[in-house]
């Protein structure tokens, strides 16, 4: 069996391959000249590597959104005198998918969505028409009460 810092060794240099891929495990491995499953056994029987590799998602996404943002301000890069080298106008569809994301909760959306997880709803489900030949017939509205 190995000694436990070569072992530890082993599990720092998969943290960093993973920092460095931006937590892609097979790049890491690869980089770490590790197989890729020792990467999710690590994570199924170390709760510190798995934490530490969860840390290392939460800044790799981090830094996908300040992309995010970049593209949806735009980018302009000037020299030190403050003379423009190049511009970026904001994405259109950077601003889109922000929205269609974050902006949910004010409409912007494309289709509705049903949250089955409501505590005091009661919603059924059903299927109907499994049969190719069956007709489909819309369930007949409840009457409100009050």
């Amino acid at each position: 069996m190995k000694n436990s810092t070569e072992f530890n060794i082993k599990k720092r240099t998969m943290l960093e391959a993973l920092a460095t891929s931006m937590g892609v495990v097979q790049t890491a491995a690869a980089k770490a000249g590790l197989d890729r499953s020792t990467h999710y056994v690590w994570m199924n029987s170390d709760p510190a590597y798995a934490e530490a590799v969860k840390e290392l998602r939460n800044i790799a996404l981090d830094f996908a959104e300040s992309k995010l943002l970049e593209k949806i301000n735009g980018i302009v890069a000037e020299t030190k005198d403050g003379k423009n080298i190049y511009s970026l106008p904001p994405d259109t569809t950077a601003i889109i998918f922000f929205l269609k994301t974050i902006g949910k909760d004010r409409g912007y959306v494309e289709r509705s969505e049903l949250n089955l997880s409501a505590p005091k709803s009661n919603i059924t489900i059903e299927v109907v028409g499994e049969e190719p030949n069956e007709e489909f017939t819309p369930p007949k509205p409840k009457p409100k009460n009050g």
